[in-house]
């Protein structure tokens, strides 16, 4: 496997905690602490926008294609809606009081789902951007949603170390998974073979795979990070996996197999120096891209052939 740095994008001037694809397979938009959204041109890496600046701290990023709107989830629990082309802020959407983690279109619905620190997720309308659905979880954070690709049912991981199977029909609570350690945040949930498989990351620096075709039975865990996991993606084409962490570092693993294919570490990899809080396997020559503490962007062509 050959991994070459193609970029390093520079312009924050705090932690970067949100990355999100942007409008076309070449543009990415980034936000963090120092209250920035930007948005970045992979095609011409000298070539970046100030989308907006905010009034808080940005945690999550998700760009609806259909609508052409930008959510940014804000550290106090708001989420705005912004037209990225204009650089406006269109709405507001209050109903959290503490971060908001992550954000994602429901499949089959006009709806987005919304997790926060808070301990509940809410479900608004993509029409009128109306409160559809309100659900209290618990007294901890909600950090990471996914969706099932072929049924009707969602995962959350959760700051308690549990992660719980809802039915997005009615947004019923069906089954909790324990396999990472108790009160031990998961922070990266992630369906893979089409559904048959779910892969979490969690502050214990473990990754677990589920099997999801025998009711999410828990089939292996272990250790590849020293600290916390906080981001896992797919490539494109489905072959590869990446994870991102608190110790700097970036494993790239084979996704049928979860063989380790390639750490991205240390300054002969020109990695990163401090956290990696977020990745994304972006569309536009495959490329993946990380972010974090050392505000910086860094894209990357990796070429698993070699």
């Amino acid at each position: 496997m050959q991994i070459l740095k193609t970029a390093q994008l520079e312009g924050h001037k705090a932690s970067i905690y949100a990355l999100a694809q942007g409008a076309e397979p070449h543009l990415i938009y980034t936000g963090g602490g120092d209250n920035l959204i930007v948005e970045w041109n992979l095609a011409e890496h000298a070539n970046s926008r100030l989308i907006l600046k905010m009034p808080e701290r940005v945690f999550a990023l998700r760009y609806l294609k259909d609508q052409n709107l930008l959510l940014a989830g804000s550290y106090l629990g708001e989420i705005y809606l912004i037209d990225p082309e204009q650089g406006q802020q269109v709405h507001v959407l209050k109903h959290h009081h503490q971060m908001v983690f992550d954000m994602a279109p429901i499949p089959g619905q006009d709806a987005f789902i919304v997790l926060a620190g808070d301990g509940s997720f809410s479900v608004w309308s993509l029409k009128d951007y109306s409160l559809i659905h309100a659900h209290k979880v618990g007294h901890f954070k909600l950090r990471s949603v996914d969706f099932h690709p072929n049924a009707q049912e969602m995962v959350i991981g959760s700051e308690d170390g549990l992660i719980r199977v809802f039915d997005l029909t009615d947004f019923r609570e069906k089954q909790k998974l324990e396999g990472h350690f108790k009160g031990f945040s998961v922070n990266s949930v992630k369906y893979i073979q089409g559904g048959k498989q779910l892969i979490s990351g969690s502050r214990d620096a473990y990754l677990v795979l589920w099997d999801v075709d025998k009711d999410y039975a828990f089939q292996k865990g272990f250790q590849p990070h020293i600290y916390a996991i906080y981001s896992i993606v797919q490539s494109p084409d489905g072959q590869l996996l990446a994870s991102g962490s608190r110790d700097k570092t970036v494993k790239i693993w084979n996704a049928e197999t979860l063989e380790l294919l390639e750490t991205i570490k240390g300054a002969d990899m020109e990695g990163h120096t401090k956290s990696v809080n977020n990745i994304l396997w972006s569309d536009f020559k495959d490329q993946l891209i990380t972010t974090g503490d050392d505000r910086t962007v860094k894209v990357w062509q990796i070429d698993p052939l070699t």
